[in-house]
């Protein structure tokens, strides 16, 4: 059974110390060169199974995320395709909303004293209105960070 000092290590990201603790006890139960060399290429055998799985995992979220985009803007080529004006314009009736609403809030900390019990509150709402939603159209209609597009070429460098 996996011991709370084990777990705790582990997620406290003293991940160096559990290794070395199992290399001091293979030590004690290996007693030739060749045991040794055996035992390294399994642990390396892991390692690399291990490393996969995540690279792996992190291509799947990647392409959830990149796919999800282009499930959006596809919506976006039909709604063009309609004669209705209103469906047509809707997406940027809904960005310049919330973009309204984001800059709106945002100047009214200058002028508005809001109360101190109501600060949790609308910190909450500031943050997501700047993070979620603004950052949101700004995504859809601009695409995803640099650095992002530099993290999947990296990921699909490695899956390779």
């Amino acid at each position: 059974m996996i011991g709370a000092g084990f777990l705790k290590n582990l997620i406290s990201g003293k991940g160096s110390d559990i290794i070395e603790s199992v290399g001091n006890v293979a030590d004690k139960f290996i007693t030739t060169p060749q045991e040794r060399k055996e035992f390294d290429a399994e642990i390396q055998k892991e390692l690399n199974r291990h490393t996969e799985a995540l690279v792996s995992e992190a291509t799947k979220e990647t392409e959830m995320y990149l796919n999800d985009m282009s499930n959006a803007r596809a919506m976006q080529i039909t709604a063009l395709q309609q004669d209705d004006k209103f469906s047509k314009r809707f997406i940027y009736y809904l960005a310049i909303g919330i973009i309204t609403m984001t800059f709106g809030f945002d100047t009214c900390f200058f002028f508005v004293d809001y109360p101190a019990r109501n600060h949790d509150i609308i910190m909450m709402i500031a943050g997501t209105l700047n993070s979620t939603g603004f950052a949101a159209v700004i995504y859809f209609f601009f695409g995803s960070s640099k650095g992002s597009a530099d993290k999947q070429k990296q990921l699909d460098k490695l899956s390779k």
